[in-house]
């Protein structure tokens, strides 16, 4: 039963860390890539464009064009609440590599870090939808929603391997008493007195 705690604990570890590294490549990806909003229309002669924007940046087929930082205000909250959460995707990473990662402390606050992490990442694709541009969501939104539940699996395993932790915290046993100490104790009149009554019985 204990190597197989064991290796169910090893095996949360190990599923943990993944879904960590997975967590914080999709959050760079989100927050770097151009692709959050797609708006198809017809130019002039006709031709149809495919235009997507992003956090920082507008682009074509032809080329990108980098959004100043005075942009609109949806578009400052989003990159905000987009810079937290790829923060705190590392901040989690880096503590769950730590040296004591196996104290349930530590995994509180990871687990912690990846609760802020899906809020901010909520907050900053909600807020990001509120913008009057028109046109539908890219791959790069998806790829958001996707981090989001990456990251709450993320929550469920840290505050479940800190709860596992604290259950499984292994007790000292307490050092004998002295009344423990003597009453296992046996005189030796008792031996001698043993002994006597054998040796009067052979005789």
């Amino acid at each position: 039963m204990m190597r197989e705690s064991v290796r169910e604990r090893t095996g949360c570890v190990v599923f943990e860390g993944v879904l960590g590294f997975l967590n914080a490549i999709l959050s760079v990806t989100v927050f770097a890539a151009p692709h959050w909003r797609q708006t198809s229309y017809n130019d002039p002669n006709g031709v149809p464009v495919v235009h997507y924007s992003g956090l920082w940046q507008n682009c074509s087929v032809a080329a990108c064009t980098i959004i100043p930082m005075a942009a609109p205000a949806f578009l400052v909250a989003a990159r905000i609440f987009m810079s937290a959460a790829v923060l705190l995707s590392f901040l989690a990473v880096t503590l769950s590599l730590s040296r004591m990662w196996h104290r349930a402390k530590l995994l509180f606050s990871v687990g912690t870090c990846y609760t802020a992490q899906v809020v901010f990442l909520l907050l900053g694709l909600a807020v990001f939808m509120t913008g009057r541009e028109r046109g539908h969501v890219g791959w790069t939104y998806l790829v958001g929603c996707t981090t989001m539940v990456v990251a709450a699996l993320c929550v469920i395993c840290s505050f479940g391997l800190a709860c596992c932790q604290l259950h499984h915290v292994p007790t000292s046993q307490p050092a004998p008493t002295l009344q423990k100490i003597t009453s296992s104790y046996t005189p030796l009149s008792q031996f001698e007195a043993s002994g006597s009554t054998s040796s009067e019985g052979e005789n």
